[in-house]
């Protein structure tokens, strides 16, 4: 039944709780007005250890809500892996290339 009312916890790694809660909390504010659940971050837990995201509503509303945290969080993920594997454009481009001053 999908009006029944539920509680979900996921493991969010620490260092993604300010990109999911967003600048004044525009972030969390907005994914919760779009799923109509309520999400909330547990940060009461020991330095380094994942926080708890607390998401409450309806099964649909609640998979709306993991969906959207999930999605961003694997975006920067993503772009974090893509940072770290390349080297910036014109890197050691510096000196070679030109001759005699």
């Amino acid at each position: 039944d999908d009006e029944t009312k539920v509680q979900q916890v996921s493991a969010l790694d620490h260092r993604w709780v300010g990109l999911v809660i967003g600048k004044s909390g525009e972030t969390i504010k907005s994914f919760k007005k779009q799923s109509g659940a309520s999400i909330e971050i547990d940060q009461n837990l020991p330095e380094g250890m994942p926080r708890a995201v607390i998401y409450r509503g309806t099964k649909k509303q609640v998979t709306s809500a993991r969906k959207l945290v999930e999605t961003l969080v694997a975006r920067a993920k993503e772009d974090e892996k893509n940072k770290n594997s390349t080297a910036p454009v014109g890197a050691g481009m510096g000196i070679m290339g030109r001759g005699p001053a």
